[in-house]
């Protein structure tokens, strides 16, 4: 699918896919679907470290 793409790259991918559907759908209310994928990103940077831009010198992490 996307040649190249790191593990943590497809699970915020896929976290925006979810966050797509919930949303159009309303299967959960939306103010709990935002706060839901704030949450969830906010575990992704934290067990996958955050995703940096190739070639950038600007971040010490």
């Amino acid at each position: 699918m996307l040649a190249g793409a790191s593990t943590g790259t497809l699970v915020v991918f896929g976290l925006i896919a979810a966050a797509l559907v919930l949303f159009v759908t309303e299967a959960i209310p939306n103010d709990v679907t935002a706060i839901g994928i704030v949450v969830a990103l906010a575990a992704t940077v934290l067990t996958t470290g955050p995703i940096a831009p190739t070639g950038s010198r600007s971040c010490s992490w």
